[in-house]
């Protein structure tokens, strides 16, 4: 199914510095997260119904919930000088 801006295209990998797919993180903990690409970007964090500002940069920091799971997701535009929507 095809994005706002057209349809979507893979970009860099999403990493979270020091943990793996389904692992485990400290209440409060400060989660450095990493988008590869080009492009202008969007990081956040979700937990239950809340959004965690991640940056809009390629690089930023999520600090993690008290309690819950917590979903890391990022976005990233296909090239410099366009806007992720």
């Amino acid at each position: 199914m095809g994005g706002h801006g057209g349809p979507q295209q893979q970009n860099g990998a999403l990493t979270v510095t020091g943990k793996t797919d389904r692992g485990t993180y400290t209440p409060g903990e400060t989660l450095n997260v990493q988008i590869g690409g080009a492009g202008q970007y969007m990081l956040a964090g979700v937990n239950d119904n809340n959004v965690i500002d991640g940056g809009t940069n390629n690089q930023g920091t999520i600090t993690a919930p008290q309690a819950g799971d917590l979903v890391v997701i990022g976005f990233a535009s296909p090239d410099q000088g366009l806007t992720v929507t």
